[in-house]
């Protein structure tokens, strides 16, 4: 399965992808994407997973940068998909 990378701006306010997403995963569930999205961001930045669900393949990741907590979400859904 293909999972994808998006900032929370990058999805409109039904959650639908509008722009293309920041990198793509192959993986086989949305844990071993998850894995492999956290192992890639710098320690520094602090990521944590902050949800997820597994029947529907998404997660919440935050990080922070420049002071702020930022939400990043891995999702099964590209604009491919759409």
């Amino acid at each position: 399965m293909k999972f994808y990378l998006y900032t929370e701006s990058m999805k409109d306010e039904d959650n639908v992808p509008i722009e293309e997403p920041l990198k793509s995963y192959e993986a086989s569930n949305i844990h071993e994407a998850i894995r492999a999205c956290i192992a890639e961001i710098p320690s520094w930045m602090n990521p944590k997973l902050e949800e997820h669900v597994e029947a529907k393949g998404w997660a919440c990741i935050s990080i922070c940068l420049d002071g702020k907590v930022i939400i990043i979400e891995l999702d099964r859904m590209g604009l491919v998909d759409i």
